[in-house]
């Protein structure tokens, strides 16, 4: 009797039922302070934290460079300060106000500090970096890799046509390529760099190639956000 008469009380009370009036008050299982709890931001989540990384990282190698420096390290260590500054600069300005040619600004400033190291290596400017050939060398693939970097941040920056940045990319490999049959390649790791240069901008004409095919045309193109 007992059981019926509580399955009777539950068929009775709407709540119980599950179906309580639209105007009943929701239930709520609120911490006893009367606070939903809420996830707990960390510093990863602060728009700051990438910048404070790099400019330790600025830090670092200036102090290797500059402060104290490392004779068999030389080079690598003020590279990496002058690629690292840049980004630095780079991520804190963005993180204080984004622009869409900003990476354009970061690439054209690789460039202009790189090729001044890889055609004009006699300058006291220079002559900080360049320590020796391997130098200038990395010093003018990497302006020409800068070069590249500053067309795409533009390209991207104004929406062109689908096709344009694959074409860069592109006559990049075409490059690469054609600097190989010209020249030729240098000892060690830098000359499996020169080697496999064409590799990186080739498989990313690939892939622009195929999302490219593969975009929505006409009206449903448009409709795309």
């Amino acid at each position: 009797m007992a059981e019926e008469k509580r399955a009777l009380e539950a068929d009775l009370d709407p709540e119980k039922r599950g179906d309580a009036p639209a105007d009943a008050p929701p239930t709520t299982t609120d911490a006893p302070g009367g606070h939903d709890d809420e996830i707990a931001s960390t510093p990863f989540d602060s728009p700051y934290f990438i910048p404070s990384l790099l400019w330790l990282g600025v830090a670092w190698f200036g102090w290797d460079s500059w402060v104290r420096p490392m004779e068999e390290w030389l080079a690598f260590n003020r590279f990496g300060f002058g690629f690292l500054l840049g980004a630095a600069i780079h991520a804190s300005v963005d993180a204080v106000r984004p622009h869409r040619f900003l990476l354009a600004g970061l690439f054209f400033a690789y460039s202009a500090w790189l090729g001044t190291l890889a055609y004009l290596p006699d300058t006291s400017f220079s002559s900080a970096f360049v320590v020796h050939d391997e130098s200038r060398l990395f010093a003018t693939y990497s302006f020409e890799v800068a070069v590249g970097g500053f067309l795409f941040a533009v390209i991207r920056g104004l929406r062109p046509g689908r096709f344009l940045l694959p074409g860069l990319f592109w006559g990049y490999a075409a490059w690469f390529l054609l600097r190989l049959r010209l020249e030729a390649p240098a000892d060690g790791l830098l000359g499996l760099g020169q080697q496999l240069m064409w590799v990186v901008p080739a498989a990313t004409a690939i892939v622009l190639s195929l999302q490219a095919l593969r975009a929505p045309r006409g009206p449903a193109a448009a409709a795309r956000p």
